[in-house]
């Protein structure tokens, strides 16, 4: 009976402390739909993300690595940016005398190092992901003149209106990372979100004629899809006995 027990307890032992996992090497092209807050949102709405992420996982499921992200989108908040070159009737006209049709975008990136743990709660493939990181945000206004141009829109005087910020980030995500062993249905998804400590960078901004000094704290909380493209594989096997 105690012989018994002692491999019971030997093999729970062994199991416990040599249990491996194989370190993988992932590729994650992603998309994010997102809604801008704090400073952010008084410039903007609604928007898109599309970024990709080179990320490790090392044996013990700490997870390390770098991302990138392009920010776009059109939903501008600000509708006096181009008031002053308005007609009574809001029409802009080009140096032709005709009126000029001009879209405003949201423009940006995202630049991080990223670090966190990958928890597994299925095999070890499958589970929860959490990553913190640190990096540099830069968002701005693009106007786009379509027809006809506007002297007052082309080159140095489009630096006057498009508030281009930037500045040191933070961010987090946390979601879940699906590793099929079949090799098909590799994904993660989860909350994304990403602050950065940004402050306008242009010398000169028409709306307030001269630079704007204020730090400001702009904040994206997104949505996040992303596909998992593994350089290197992890075996669903947990355990190995000697």
């Amino acid at each position: 009976m105690k012989k018994s027990v002692f491999i019971l307890i030997y093999l729970c032992i062994n199991s416990l402390f040599a249990q491996s996992n194989d370190p993988v090497t992932i590729i994650n092209p992603h998309y994010s739909l997102q809604k801008a807050a704090l400073d952010m949102a008084d410039n903007y709405g609604m928007s898109s993300g599309l970024g990709l992420d080179f990320i490790k996982i090392t044996k013990n499921n700490f997870v390390w690595g770098v991302g990138t992200q392009f920010i776009f989108g059109s939903n501008i908040k600000d509708t006096t940016l181009l008031v002053h070159l308005m007609d009574n009737r809001g029409n802009i006209f080009g140096d032709n005398g005709e009126i000029s049709s001009i879209t405003l975008f949201e423009r940006g990136y995202h630049f991080s190092f990223k670090g966190g743990y990958f928890y597994p709660l299925i095999d070890n493939t499958k589970g929860l992901i959490a990553l913190g990181g640190f990096g540099f945000m830069q968002h701005k206004i693009r106007i786009q003149v379509e027809t006809n141009n506007v002297p007052n829109l082309e080159d140095e005087y489009l630096k006057m209106y498009d508030g281009l910020s930037n500045g040191l980030s933070a961010s987090l995500f946390i979601g879940w990372m699906h590793m099929s062993d079949k090799g098909k249905g590799h994904f993660y998804a989860g909350l994304d979100l990403n602050n950065g400590f940004t402050q306008n960078r242009r010398n000169y901004n028409y709306n307030v004629n001269g630079p704007i000094t204020k730090l400001r704290n702009d904040l994206l909380i997104g949505l996040k899809l992303g596909w998992v493209i593994p350089i290197s594989k992890r075996t669903n096997q947990e355990f190995y006995y000697n």
